[in-house]
Formats: C-alpha cells, sequence, structure tokens
C-alpha cells in the first residue's frame, strides 16, 4: 500500500527486456476467490496518496484490482509501462476521488473475477467518483483529469474501459 506520497517503484528490464513480475497469487487475503467475492482489502497494489510512480513492471493474480488508486488524496500519480493481468477483478481501478492520474503504455488483459462470473472486471476502471467534480472548465479537466496514453485492454471478464460514475461518499 502507498500511502505515504512519492514513492517509486521501478522496475528494471532484464537483459531480454523482460519485465520484473510482482505475482500477488499468494498474498493474505481472501483465499477462496471463486466461493467468495474480493473486496479492497485484496488488491495487489493500492494507491491512496500523491505524486506516486509506478513503472516497467507485471502485475499479476492480484485477489482484487490489479492496481487502485483511490481517494481525494490521490493525485498526480503515474502507472507507465506496465502490463496488469490475471487478477481477479479490474486491471487497474482509478475511484472515489482520485484525480490526476496517467496512465501510459499499458496492456491491461484476462482479468476476470470469477465469483461474479466476471461481471465487475475491466482492463482499466476510470469511475466511482474519479477526477474532478463534474465541471465545464476546461483548464479544470486539463489540471485534474485522469488520461490514459496508449493504453490496451482485450480478453477482460467485463468491459475494455469502464467510465460508469455515480456521486461516491467514500474517498
Amino acid at each position: 500500500q502507498l500511502s505515504n506520497g512519492g514513492v517509486s517503484l521501478i522496475g528494471v528490464p532484464d537483459e531480454n527486456g523482460v519485465l520484473p513480475v510482482l505475482n500477488f497469487e499468494n498474498m493474505t487475503g481472501k483465499k477462496d476467490i471463486i466461493n467468495s467475492s474480493s473486496s479492497d482489502s485484496d488488491v495487489g497494489i493500492r494507491i491512496r496518496s500523491a505524486n506516486n510512480t509506478i513503472k516497467n513492471l507485471v502485475i499479476e493474480k492480484a485477489h482484487d484490482n490489479g492496481i487502485q488508486i483511490k481517494g481525494t488524496e490521490a493525485t498526480g500519480n503515474v502507472v507507465e509501462n506496465c502490463i496488469v493481468r490475471y487478477n481477479n477483478d479490474s486491471g487497474i481501478q482509478v475511484t472515489g476521488g482520485a484525480a490526476n492520474t496517467t496512465l501510459k503504455g499499458i496492456y491491461s488483459y484476462r482479468n476476470c473475477d470469477v465469483f461474479t462470473r466476471g461481471g465487475n472486471a475491466d482492463g482499466f476502471a476510470v469511475k466511482l467518483s474519479a477526477g474532478p467534480e463534474t465541471t465545464n472548465d476546461t483548464e479544470v479537466m486539463k489540471e485534474n483529469g485522469n488520461f490514459m496514453i496508449d493504453c490496451y485492454a482485450w480478453e477482460n471478464g467485463d468491459d475494455g474501459w469502464d467510465s460508469f460514475d455515480y456521486p461516491s461518499s467514500e474517498a
């Protein structure tokens, strides 16, 4: 969990360009992901603070989201050149007031929440009160929006990109 701002989690590719793997298959939390729903306590990497960087990693087999960026304090975060795959919910979720997030060069595939038969797992879930409050101000959006650049999603249990929104009291 990255709850102190300004943390960098950067992998160094090997001599063949292969990225290091963070495999959460044996993490503590819900052990029976087939017969019980997962929860926020089961995410692989959780970001709840500002100005963190995750780069050059493979994140896989988390019992919930591979990466979750959540809360109004979660601003200015960057995830770059990563693969998120085989997670038991969305590959990357940005939610609950998180803003000014940049996702760049991300491949998100084969994420599938087996408990709901794939009904929630998206490649990218930038939803549920993510980003700035409702605004028509272009400058506010430029400074606080969540951006995806050169991101790819395929073979996820639900959507490639999900931006479903409703007001949330969670932060």
